[in-house]
């Protein structure tokens, strides 16, 4: 009989029980003797390999799998030769007997997946006490490793969505899309992964990984002006496709898809790609491309996966977008503060010092930095006003009433009193979501101080106008005794006509003529003479 006959048969290799497992279809049993010469072969061998037991039964195992000495496997049949039995851990090797796997129900195979993942016993075949040969044991854990997988497939996604999730929060839009970049890259071992971003009619990568090297892509790619991506010519960029699509994409074969050929990919091997987009507002803003130099790399759980950072991504890029917006809005907000010539006061629900803009600091004599937290009632106003003023504030705060027009003195950082007008309002602190008081103010105390001057020039104008009694239109006199007619007709002295309209009172005296003529014999020196007499209008009409 020859030596590899099928039907070569010893007592050795007959064991009933050997017969018996035959049938069981839970693993697989190979049974070879001392030379490695297979004798046996069960129906879960015949199912999983596509071998009959007439095809290898009488042939060397080495024959039949020549992967196992390939691999430097062939010295666990050395041990189970020497009596040692020896287990082979899948997370070390794959498999030891190369089968193909089965594809579970809407899986795609793939070159990386397509052997069955295998843990494997080799044992020595002992009868009375002599290993007579030895004793494959294929256990098939496919199925649980492909569940391990998974599972540590969903964990890594997760910590990626956590990670970028974090990205997002540090504000900074280059981080986040950079640790966006990185994690997908990691997670569906892709061999280019660039975040595109649109701005106008052109696509720029601001974050690109190829190879896991990070690569500067300054030149813009333009976006055409297309209804279709299969509109696009020969050469066309894979972000410009992505554009025009507008959704995910994933191209399983570059070389060998219709209406794609001569596209520029990132990686310049890139054989696959996928790629999400990035949406604000229903609006594309960018995308996610990963590439992969194997053709038909990525899967429905790869897509869902990308989908997940792609959201990310354009939470970011929201994100980024309100952080900028607020920017600018603070960076008017203190401009408009460092340029207003009011006093700006905020403070806290507690009244606390929150902003203190320079013209306050210039008013009121404390610098920013030193009175930020302080209680704004015990810094500035008087304890005799804490009442009204806290009683203001509350109303504002919590009826949202703005206060305007309030009067109140205040003291700046000498203790000197001075008038304030202030307005009131509520605002939302950005930094702490909670209700704030705006204090805006003008310094009126020159003006107060004008105001009182001015009234205590008035009451003295009012008492002196109280005191006078003014003359006026025409007074009828005598052009030769100088008397005057009064209301009644009457002829009057000059002195009592004056004397009783008015507060003025007479003293007599001689003028140098009068006295000539009254005292001709005193010699009166040192006094003018008469002016010369001028006739006015008011005499030429008395005349």
């Amino acid at each position: 009989m020859p030596k590899y006959s099928p039907d070569y048969q010893t007592s050795t290799h007959q064991s009933a029980t050997a017969w018996e497992l035959d049938d069981l279809e839970v693993f697989g049993l190979i049974a070879t003797d001392r030379s490695l010469v297979i004798r046996f072969w069960n129906k879960w061998m015949v199912q999983h390999s596509g071998l009959s037991p007439a095809e290898v039964i009488g042939r060397p195992l080495f024959d039949v799998f020549p992967y196992i000495p390939e691999h430097h496997l062939d010295k666990l049949y050395e041990f189970a030769l020497a009596g040692q039995p020896t287990i082979l851990a899948q997370r070390l090797h794959k498999y030891l007997i190369q089968l193909p796997r089965q594809l579970r129900q809407h899986e795609e195979s793939t070159p990386a997946d397509k052997y069955m993942c295998q843990k494997a016993a080799v044992l020595p075949l002992v009868r009375h006490d002599e290993v007579v040969g030895t004793l494959t044991l294929i256990d098939d854990v496919t199925e649980r490793v492909l569940r391990e997988n998974e599972l540590e497939q969903t964990i890594a996604a997760q910590n990626a969505l956590i990670e970028t999730t974090r990205g997002i929060l540090t504000l900074d839009l280059k981080e986040c899309l950079n640790r966006i970049v990185k994690e997908t890259s990691a997670l569906l071992r892709a061999a280019a992964t660039a975040v595109v971003l649109r701005e106008n009619d052109s696509l720029t990568a601001v974050a690109c990984l190829i190879d896991g090297k990070s690569s500067d892509i300054k030149e813009p790619i333009p976006v055409p002006k297309l209804d279709s991506p299969t509109q696009l010519p020969e050469g066309s960029h894979i972000a410009q496709w992505v554009a025009l699509s507008d959704h995910m994409v994933r191209l399983d074969d570059l070389s060998v898809s219709p209406g794609r050929d001569n596209i520029v990919s990132f990686h310049p091997q890139a054989r696959s790609v996928l790629a999400a987009p990035l949406q604000i507002g229903g609006q594309l803003q960018g995308a996610i491309i990963v590439e992969s130099t194997r053709p038909k790399a990525y899967t429905k759980n790869d897509e869902t996966l990308l989908l997940g950072l792609a959201l990310n991504g354009s939470a970011a890029l929201k994100n980024a977008e309100l952080y900028t917006e607020r920017a600018e809005n603070e960076t008017r907000l203190r401009t408009l503060m460092d340029t207003v010539p009011s006093v700006i006061v905020a403070l806290d629900a507690n009244r606390r010092i929150i902003e203190f803009n320079p013209t306050a600091e210039s008013v009121l004599g404390w610098k920013r930095e030193d009175v930020l937290g302080l209680d704004f009632m015990r810094l500035c106003i008087p304890e005799s006003l804490w009442g009204a003023f806290s009683s203001d504030i509350n109303l504002t705060l919590t009826t949202n009433t703005p206060v305007r027009g309030l009067e109140a003195e205040v003291h700046n950082v000498r203790g000197a009193r001075m008038v304030v007008l202030w307005n009131m309002a509520r605002c939302v602190n950005p930094a702490t979501k909670q209700y704030c008081i705006i204090l805006s103010g003008q310094d009126i105390t020159a003006r107060k101080q004008a105001e009182t001057e001015r009234e205590r020039l008035i009451d003295e104008l009012r008492k002196a106008m109280s005191e006078i009694k003014t003359l006026r239109g025409f007074i009828p006199i005598c052009a030769g005794c100088k008397k005057i007619r009064d209301d009644q007709g009457y002829w009057i002295q000059v002195e009592q006509y004056i004397s009783s309209r008015s507060d003025a009172k007479f003293t007599h005296g001689l003028c140098p003529t009068c006295a000539k003529k009254y005292f001709p014999d005193v010699e009166i020196t040192g006094e003018p003479g008469d002016a010369k007499p001028e006739a006015t209008k008011s005499e030429t009409a008395s005349e």
